[in-house]
Formats: C-alpha cells, structure tokens, sequence
C-alpha cells in the first residue's frame, strides 16, 4: 500500500476503497512520528536539558515501565546538580542502556535504579532480577559486548569508574561514580568491561 496505488483508486473512483486506504496510510503514519518523537526524546530527552538528571531518569523509568509491563523503581538521595551537564548526560545514556539490556536481554521483571551522593562523588546504580550472564564471556568485544564497552568508555572519558557484576539467574548490577571534582576520588577504582 503506499501513495501511487492510493492514486490508482483515486482514479479509479473508488471512493470506498480510497477512504479505507487513506485512513491506513494515515494510521502508519501517525505510529511513524510517533516512533521518530519517541528516538528524538532517546538522542536528547528535553527534560534533561530543562530539569536535570534525576527528572529525567524518572521520565525515562516511567515511560519504558508503561510500555514494558516491567516494575522499574527510581531511587534518589540526591538531585546530582553538582554535576556537569555532559557527566548527567553520560549518567541518563548509562542509565538507558543498562534499563534497555535489562529488558532486551535479561528479560528482567524489576529494575531499580539507584543516585545516591557521598561526599566526593555521585554513585548510580542499575540493579536488576534477570537472568544474569557470565561476565568473562563478554569481557572484551566478541561483537555481544559493545553495548557494555560504550557504557565503560563513556565513564572513563569523564574519569569516572565503571563496574559490572552478573551471575547467571541472579541478575546484574551495573555501577557509575563520578566525582564532584572530575577526579577520581582514591576509594573509587575502576574496573576494565
């Protein structure tokens, strides 16, 4: 179905046929902008810009938990202003890519994500009930891991530490600090996906 068969039954005088393959078109789309507005909320979600980070991990939790079914808990114990703007963004993208695993891959019922602020540097974490996954097999880039190797280069870019723990039918945890300062606080170590 596209433009040149509704010309067709334009032509054709077939008025029963052209409103039936008008309002087809037109439902397809309706649900293609709305995929485009909802990959142009992913790239750069507004709400981050005009309300910050925690703000916009809960627009994020709430939205995939209503199209998902999936319980996805956000727990704050900071507003993490004391952050860059580009460290939030890597915080919200970390964010995204550990909820999408969970889901896509983990096939996780519960995801809880984590901010808490210590007293040099913010931590997020990212915890789920999935099935898990052997961390050794994916340690490196065997063409399954890019997601994870993203998530790791993007911390480090910023000095921040990344780690990841999984264990097979107990879920994975994926954890982010970042210091205030930009520079590593001696108790945060890193940890090489």
């Amino acid at each position: 179905m596209g433009i040149q068969r509704l010309a067709t039954v334009q032509n054709q005088r077939n008025t029963e046929q052209f409103q039936s393959m008008s309002a087809a078109i037109e439902k397809q789309l309706q649900t293609t902008l709305k995929e485009i507005k909802g990959l142009a909320l992913d790239i750069r979600p507004s709400v981050l810009d005009n309300f910050g980070l925690i703000p916009a991990i809960k627009a994020l939790a709430k939205r995939l938990q209503n199209s998902t079914g999936i319980t996805i808990d956000v727990i704050a114990l900071t507003s993490a202003e004391k952050l860059q703007k580009n460290i939030q963004n890597v915080l919200y993208r970390i964010t995204q890519e550990a909820i999408n695993n969970a889901i896509k891959h983990a096939h996780s019922t519960e995801i809880s994500i984590i901010v808490t602020d210590h007293s040099s540097y913010l931590q997020l974490e990212i915890l789920d009930n999935g099935i898990g996954f052997d961390i050794d097999q994916h340690s490196g880039f065997n063409g399954h891991s890019l997601g994870l190797m993203n998530m790791n280069e993007r911390v480090k870019a910023y000095n921040g530490a990344f780690t990841i723990t999984s264990k097979i039918n107990k879920g994975t945890t994926v954890k982010v600090k970042f210091p205030y300062n930009n520079a590593l606080n001696k108790d945060m170590v890193r940890t090489n996906v």
